[in-house]
């Protein structure tokens, strides 16, 4: 083999490994849009969420795992998609399996990406679920609180979290009402509904509490 030719393979291998490497990345993160584009969907109840959207997330999350890239976001999917499966499933073992691999998938989020909110919240989204309500959940309440005390999806969590611990006579680890007040201010319709399923007159219609002043608080359409 000549000079020439040698010194071209030795930059072309090389050259040839890293547009491979490339190309993968680009399509899992094409894969990861998709999976996205249809757990959003599903989490929501939309039309576009039928039986053969749940089977191929249900046959692509043991894929994206296995291809896991080692960022927050993506174990953040890989839990919510496991709520999603739990949801869908009627025997209480298999709804605390997957619900145990959702938790599984918030640490390591959380061991990834340490104050984001999301993953805080969304361990104990879980954990609410599972009934644990002990000296972890409290960590998560007050985690996702500390660094998301404005974002929606956190409040909201944060809020169910509130019932959820009142119900059980759990002290929460945090002062309610300023998480209420919050949920008011980025998602009135949301803690209305949380209202109503727990029954939480008590807690949202008193004078200066979140709901003082909505209509469903007033004589003759309280919650």
């Amino acid at each position: 083999m000549r000079r020439s030719q040698l010194f071209r393979m030795v930059w072309f291998l090389p050259a040839l490994g890293l547009l491979l490497s490339f190309a993968a990345v680009g399509w899992q993160a094409r894969q990861l849009r998709v999976f996205k584009q249809h757990l959003l969907r599903c989490e929501i109840g939309a039309a576009g969420c039928q039986a053969p959207q749940r089977a191929w997330l249900a046959q692509q999350a043991p894929v994206l795992a296995s291809q896991f890239r080692f960022d927050a976001e993506s174990a953040d999917l890989l839990a919510r998609a496991e709520v999603l499966f739990s949801a869908n499933e009627t025997e209480l073992p298999a709804k605390r399996a997957h619900l145990k691999q959702a938790l599984h998938w918030t640490e390591q989020a959380i061991l990834l990406r340490p104050r984001w909110p999301y993953a805080y919240a969304a361990r104990l989204g879980v954990q609410l679920q599972l009934g644990d309500l002990d000296a972890n959940s409290d960590a998560s309440w007050r985690a996702a609180w500390r660094y998301g005390p404005n974002e929606k999806r956190v409040l909201q969590t944060l809020a169910e979290a509130v019932f959820v611990y009142r119900d059980a006579g759990r002290a929460t680890p945090t002062p309610a009402e300023p998480i209420l007040q919050a949920l008011v201010r980025r998602d009135r319709p949301k803690l209305i509904e949380l209202g109503t399923r727990f029954g939480a007159r008590d807690m949202l219609c008193p004078p200066g509490a979140a709901l003082a002043d909505d209509p469903l608080c007033q004589p003759a359409n309280r919650l």
